[in-house]
């Protein structure tokens, strides 16, 4: 690259090194604000738990959630009434999985594979809870219901958008980053709430947030094999929270 093209010229046609060092200084700051920007998205893509911009509205109070550390480093949001006591129900019954939004998430992820995702989840569940009997086929007294709904499907680089302000993003690498042509995260965000079937009042409500499986790049598009690990390990804690909590099966 010859120093014509980075310096800059005055009006009497004469290149200006102090002009030239405004614009580096300049662009230096853009690149560096850009990079922090950046590598604050990715980092937040990588947390455990649910930020509060992932909050959808499913819940009527997300304010007194508290951070629950599970099994194998299962960490999720919940909230429990002071109310439940501990064996006051004999089972559970799940209601099928719902989209909240009604399916309309800005995302590569077709319909088809929503409600691939949420039928498995669904069915996961039921099976985890069935395991001890705990499954309830209808509501109905000493029986405690599920509502859970699938919130957020996140594909890509959330925020990336920002590196179309950094003037030379391409030299250095964000323009990669931000068309596609890395690995994309994909996070899965749910929230549930527990009630009694008859009463309707709210026992406990919960958020999770998961990964699954990096995507090639943005042509890649999402299939229930990607997130089935984390639905199935989300199963497994549903059922066995709702048991300790409510039912109290060891």
């Amino acid at each position: 690259m010859s120093i014509v093209s980075l310096t800059t010229i005055n009006e009497e046609g004469i290149m200006t090194m102090r002009t030239f060092k405004n614009t580096f200084s300049l662009l230096a700051i853009l690149v560096t604000a850009g990079s922090a920007f950046l590598t604050g998205c990715a980092s937040t893509q990588t947390e455990k738990l649910a930020s509060k911009e992932q909050f959808s509205g499913y819940l009527s109070n997300y304010d007194d959630l508290k951070k629950v550390k599970a099994e194998k480093g299962l960490e999720f949001l919940r909230w429990i009434s002071p109310d439940v006591k501990p064996g006051e129900y004999t089972r559970v019954y799940q209601h099928d999985i719902t989209f909240y939004p009604r399916l309309t998430p800005e995302q590569l992820a077709g319909r088809d594979t929503l409600i691939q995702i949420g039928d498995y989840f669904n069915e996961a569940i039921k099976r985890e809870l069935a395991k001890n009997g705990a499954l309830a086929s209808e509501p109905g007294p000493g029986v405690a219901e599920t509502q859970l709904a699938i919130t957020g499907v996140y594909i890509g680089n959330e925020g990336m958008k920002a590196y179309e302000i950094v003037p030379i993003a391409a030299v250095i690498g964000l323009g990669e980053t931000a068309m596609g042509k890395r690995d994309q995260i994909v996070q899965l965000v749910v929230e549930g709430k527990l009630t009694d079937s008859e009463s309707g009042k709210l026992l406990a409500t919960s958020v999770y947030k998961g990964l699954g499986k990096n995507l090639k790049n943005d042509k890649t598009q999402l299939t229930l094999d990607d997130v089935k690990p984390v639905l199935d390990t989300w199963a497994r804690n549903v059922a066995a929270q709702i048991q300790k909590l409510l039912i109290h099966k060891e």
